[in-house]
This record gives C-alpha cells, sequence and structure tokens, in this order.
C-alpha cells in the first residue's frame, strides 16, 4: 500500500488550522463544516491513492488527475454559491436596516 504522507500531514495540518479559527471565533461552524470535508477529502486521498484511480474509474473517467479537477471545481462551485446567498441576505437586510433608519430620522424631524 502506497502512502503520500506529505497530503497527508497536509490535510491535518489545514483541519487544525480550521478548527483553531472556529474555536477563536474566526470562522463559522457551518462553513467549517464544509472544509472540514475538503480536508478529509485530502487526507483519504493521502492515505489511500489508488483510491483516485478507483473511483475514476467507476465514473468513467479515463485520466485519473482529471477527477480530482473536477472535484476541486465543484468544490469552489458550491463555495461561491453559499456565499452568493449570504451576500444576498446580507443585501436585503441593509436594505432594510437603511428604510427603517430613514424611517427613525423623520420621525426625529418631525418631533422637533
Amino acid at each position: 500500500m502506497e502512502v503520500n504522507l506529505f497530503f497527508a500531514i497536509v490535510g491535518i495540518v489545514l483541519a487544525i488550522y480550521i478548527l483553531s479559527n472556529v474555536k477563536n471565533n474566526k470562522f463559522d461552524i457551518g462553513e467549517s463544516l464544509l472544509w472540514l470535508f475538503g480536508t478529509l477529502a485530502i487526507v483519504i486521498v493521502g492515505i489511500f491513492p489508488n483510491i483516485v484511480k478507483y473511483i475514476s474509474n467507476l465514473v468513467g473517467i479515463e485520466y485519473a488527475p482529471s477527477l480530482f479537477f473536477l472535484v476541486c471545481i465543484i468544490f469552489i462551485l458550491l463555495i461561491n454559491f453559499r456565499n452568493s446567498k449570504k451576500l444576498l441576505k446580507h443585501q436585503e437586510k441593509i436594505i432594510t436596516l437603511s428604510q427603517e433608519i430613514a424611517i427613525l430620522k423623520e420621525k426625529i424631524r418631525e418631533e422637533r
């Protein structure tokens, strides 16, 4: 069994980094789950490098590293989609807050 120790160590170090950021309230727990899933995948590929060839054969991809790039692209698109949803929610909150501030300023102006 061939083990790529470098990728296994990189995955473990990334997992520790993500968990320390969650612990120090620099990163949201919900967001960290997706990143921890990614680091788990890195560790698994580091320990079992032949799994990429096996999965690519199951999916029907002839060149195994293409599977890696496909998974990375899907991962990045998923994160981008989640961030776009959050951005839209924040924009809606900003509009609501600015409307409420405008109403409060008008009430204050009327009271004077």
